[in-house]
């Protein structure tokens, strides 16, 4: 898998150097490793590393492109990797306000949970404040991950630039479930607030990000008595290479 994502990040360093050079076409990059994945709380690599490598191709405010990280379910032992597919499109409406509607394809090969795959339809408000800058987040799945049914989640953040190459941010979220623990045998998990406050420091193509990451949830309410859902310090290190 670590191969696998290696290589996501070699062929669109590759296919970017082989985009012509225009205003009109962007593309990046990236390679990561981080202590922990974790998404919206929540460890997906059983708290162990995980290695994880994007690309992305851009066009007259459309976006298109694959994410790709190692994983470790607990209960499921068959799925090793996830793979995003996503396609996007942001309107400006002037050069600090701007609002992105994202299609989200969640792929997790080899899974043996029914229904593991599914979609998110995501919704993002940003605007830049001068000193600070600012969003708010809306996501809708009619079928969550492992047949939980629709689920919606709410998210805001903040970004605070500290000096050129240092920044500090923080994010808040809430994630609802209409089943919140789905069909038998399935142990799942009720409705939870996360957060995460953090400084990223960057140099060249190198950015190295520092992150306190936060759920409300218990051992006892994380997926019938787990530790995936506690409160942890997350360190990734981040290569990125772009045509701008």
């Amino acid at each position: 898998m670590r191969k696998l994502l290696a290589g996501v990040s070699l062929f669109g360093l590759a296919m970017g150097a082989a985009l012509p050079a225009s205003a009109e076409i962007t593309w990046t990059g990236t390679l990561t490793a981080t202590s922990d994945y974790k998404f919206r709380g929540i460890s997906q690599t059983d708290n162990d590393p995980a290695i994880q490598g994007s690309f992305e191709i851009g066009h007259q405010g459309w976006a298109a492109g694959i994410w790709a990280s190692t994983v470790d379910f607990t209960t499921d032992p068959g799925a090793d990797v996830e793979i995003d597919l996503y396609l996007a499109y942001t309107h400006a409406f002037s050069d600090d306000t701007s609002l992105t509607g994202k299609f989200v394809y969640y792929w997790y090969p080899g899974a043996n949970t029914p229904d593991a795959d599914y979609f998110e339809l995501i919704a993002a408000l940003e605007h830049n404040f001068g000193k600070f800058s600012g969003n708010l987040k809306v996501a809708y799945t009619p079928d969550y991950f492992g047949g939980t049914d629709s689920g919606v989640w709410l998210g805001a953040g903040v970004e605070v630039p500290l000096n050129d190459w240092l920044s500090a941010s923080g994010n808040v979220g809430y994630q609802w479930f209409d089943n919140n623990f789905g069909p038998a045998p399935n142990v799942g998990l009720p409705d939870y607030a996360h957060g995460d406050v953090g400084l990223t420091a960057t140099w060249d193509i190198v950015a190295l990000d520092v992150r306190y990451v936060m759920t409300d949830l218990s051992d006892a309410q994380c997926f019938g008595g787990t530790d995936v859902c506690d409160n942890k310090l997350v360190v990734s290190l981040t290569l990125s290479k772009s045509s701008e």
